[in-house]
């Protein structure tokens, strides 16, 4: 009936507390929030599906997983200063997206179910994530995130240095013919290039492990 978190919880995974109606929760603009002792709306556990533009209470700082993933197309969406993690399948289909300086944890299936993605911007003096031709990196260009690039774009070349293609790095890209890999590339995660109907040929370099 009621969930108290601790101050020290900094991501919470989609359906964590799935199927339990009894549950007392804050709620603020369509959002429903899970409280710490001192912050009624520290994480937004839940949006109502027919809310067309999210606004997030000034004082969350977690989105959990599939917090939005239910609701319909949102278009472009921005995640206000101030939040640290989103977590698995928090996102409904999207077009752009962008993430705060605050943004310490972005989940590899947060883009699940989005197909039209063309762009992720993520704000300057952010030390964990950067945006690379409107692609998702890590700071330090190890890890390709997500890419992102309008369905016009046919060819991508993932930039030399990058050691890990993310799980669902490519999930459900539409238009990419040709991806080709440095040979820094060592590891290719979990359905990194599912649903890539459009996909005809991957280089995939000569580094893997």
């Amino acid at each position: 009936e009621r969930v108290t978190l601790g101050k020290g919880v900094t991501v919470i995974d989609a359906y964590a507390f799935d199927g339990c109606p009894k549950l007392s929760c804050n709620e603020y603009e369509g959002g429903v929030y899970l409280a710490t002792e001192d912050n009624p709306y520290y994480a937004l556990l839940s949006m109502d599906a027919d809310v067309k533009a999210p606004v997030f209470h000034p004082d969350t700082r977690i989105i959990c997983g599939d917090a939005l993933g239910e609701g319909e197309k949102l278009g472009d969406l921005v995640i206000p200063e101030g939040i640290l993690s989103v977590a698995s399948y928090a996102f409904p289909e999207l077009d752009t997206v962008s993430f705060p300086s605050t943004m310490a944890y972005i989940s590899s299936s947060v883009f699940y179910m989005s197909d039209t993605l063309v762009e992720i911007t993520v704000a300057e003096g952010n030390t964990h994530y950067k945006s690379v031709d409107g692609s998702l990196f890590t700071y330090d260009g190890r890890i390709l995130m997500k890419y992102a690039a309008p369905a016009t774009v046919t060819a991508y070349t993932v930039p030399d240095g990058t050691v890990i293609i993310e799980s669902d790095a490519f999930i459900n890209v539409k238009g990419l013919t040709e991806v080709t890999l440095p040979d820094s590339v060592e590891e290719i995660g979990h359905m990194a290039f599912c649903r890539c109907e459009d996909l005809t040929s991957i280089d995939l370099g000569n580094g893997l492990k």
